[in-house]
């Protein structure tokens, strides 16, 4: 899995859940000097985009572009794809057409969120629905023709009334036509309607493309209460590869909130060790050889250090060489099946009650006492 960040374009949406807002260059600059990924990236239309000059930026710095926006077409144009007029819904998938397109060249898909609309206002919900599938069937198929999935974001309960959970969203993908949708999942959103996230993720195998990766409060992971470890675990389980991205409140500021997410990420997904397992097996393997040698040697040390060394016996003992051929070596066998970290651990406790048998023997009374 890998960690993206969050930068907008779209001055009326500044206070948003963007990171970064003043611009590609420092943004790209500060999220490679930190160490993530890719950037996502919030455009307020296709033409505001360079396909040029971004690849250049992004292999100036090392990183890629995650996924691409389409939600300035909500905020500048009040567009999206249930409104009533035939005509301003044929605007809206134009508009997420052209996002395709250029996301596509910045080999990156595009997502659709808040340009799903909602039913209500003279519009049934069967009606938005209908509007829908037929939306995302085109645009799917269109992104396909671009070498990209298209992400569809399902939204919370106050953002928008079609699909807000992934198992729903799951079965209305999959009565689509197209194949080429799938579900960015927001942890956010799913902390307000999902009763387990980490179920919801693996309910949704197969479906997964993209994560937000934010904590409860939409705040950088580790402001809030969310338990990442089976999130985490969920998203391994069914395979996930994709990125993470921080679409979080950049509280208390920008930079504050994009250096706690790249430690939050660092901490939640790639210092468990399992990540470098999945991506990269001969690595993983000779770190965790070295891992077991330091865990050896720390083990010898310690023994060192609590027992007293043996003194070689000066003559050979054939009382003691005839007892040696029937000691019960079962303790032997059962030791020798733990790891090197487990036998540490089992003789620190045997050191820890040498010495409080120790401490025992010193409070007791002297036989030669007056």
């Amino acid at each position: 899995m890998k960690s993206a960040i969050t930068v907008s374009l779209v001055e009326q949406a500044r206070g948003g859940p963007f990171v970064f807002w003043d611009g590609l260059e420092p943004a790209a600059a500060e999220a490679a000097r930190l160490g993530f990924d890719a950037i996502e990236i919030f455009p307020p239309a296709a033409d505001a985009l360079n396909p040029a000059e971004i690849n250049a930026l992004v292999k100036r710095h090392g990183i890629g572009v995650a996924a691409v926006g389409t939600g300035g077409g909500w905020v500048i144009h009040k567009l999206h794809l249930c409104l009533p007029d035939a005509t301003a819904r044929q605007r809206a998938k134009d508009f997420i057409r052209g996002i395709i397109d250029v996301a596509a060249k910045l080999g990156a898909p595009a997502i659709i969120g808040s340009m799903q609309g909602r039913w209500g206002e003279g519009v049934s919900r069967e009606q938005a629905i209908a509007w829908l599938a037929e939306a995302l069937n085109e645009l799917g198929e269109h992104a396909a023709s671009r070498g990209q999935p298209l992400l569809y974001e399902p939204l919370n309960r106050y953002e928008t009334n079609l699909f807000n959970r992934v198992g729903d969203t799951v079965d209305f993908l999959k009565a689509l036509k197209t194949q080429n949708v799938k579900i960015l999942a927001d942890l956010y959103h799913m902390n307000i309607e999902e009763a387990n996230v980490a179920d919801a993720l693996r309910e949704g195998a197969g479906f997964i493309g993209h994560i937000h990766f934010v904590d409860s409060n939409r705040r950088a992971v580790g402001m809030g209460h969310t338990d990442f470890a089976p999130i985490v675990a969920a998203l391994r389980a069914i395979g996930f590869t994709g990125y993470l991205s921080a679409e979080a409140i950049p509280l208390p500021d920008s930079d504050t909130c994009a250096r706690r997410q790249i430690d939050g990420f660092r901490r939640q997904v790639r210092d468990s060790g399992m990540e470098r397992a999945s991506a990269q097996p001969e690595s993983y393997a000779g770190a965790m050889k070295a891992a077991e040698a330091k865990s050896k040697s720390e083990l010898r040390e310690l023994a060192e250090e609590l027992l007293p060394p043996l003194a070689p016996p000066e003559v050979f003992d054939p009382v003691i060489e005839a007892y040696k051929k029937d000691v019960d070596r079962t303790l032997i066998r059962e030791n020798l099946k733990l790891t090197p970290v487990q036998r540490l651990r089992k003789l620190e406790s045997y050191a820890a009650s040498a010495v409080r048998l120790r401490g025992a023997a010193g409070r007791q009374p002297r036989s030669d006492a007056p």
